[in-house]
């Protein structure tokens, strides 16, 4: 497991035990307060289903994921919201992928070879946003929030 794996592993799992449980549904968080909800997934995967709800062989890839979310109250009827996620990805080549490099060699008169080319790989940030959920209408412990 690389280093950045275990960095984001040890945040996920310090946060998620500290933090006090998640507040849902229309109720905005009071001025000063908020929260920070970590999730962490990984997949793994050398198959997939076809359009026709076959499984198939694919090229096989690795994905690690983290994602935040956080809510924090600004004014008493304002939250700012915010979620950005950290990605590893890294997939190996597939048929196509061979053919593509074998024709390009051809065409520029270079030896063929049979070396496998390199799959997609990223690393770094993912999807991020920001925005704002305001108070339009509280009665009682009837709350609409947008």
């Amino acid at each position: 497991m690389r280093l950045s794996h275990l960095f984001f592993w040890g945040v996920s799992g310090g946060l998620a035990l500290a933090a006090p449980a998640a507040q849902g549904g229309a109720f905005l968080f009071p001025e000063g307060h908020g929260q920070v909800i970590v999730t962490t997934t990984f997949a793994d995967a050398r198959k997939a289903y076809d359009a026709a709800g076959r499984l198939i062989e694919t090229p096989p890839y690795r994905k690690f994921e983290t994602k935040a979310y956080f809510e924090h109250g600004l004014l008493d009827w304002l939250n700012l919201v915010g979620e950005g996620s950290y990605m590893d990805f890294s997939g190996a080549a597939g048929p196509t992928d061979y053919l593509i490099l074998l024709t390009a060699q051809a065409k520029a008169r270079l030896p063929l070879s049979l070396a496998a080319p390199p799959g997609p790989r990223y690393e770094g940030l993912g999807l991020g946003a920001i925005g704002a959920r305001a108070k339009l209408l509280e009665y009682g412990s009837f709350v609409v929030s947008l």
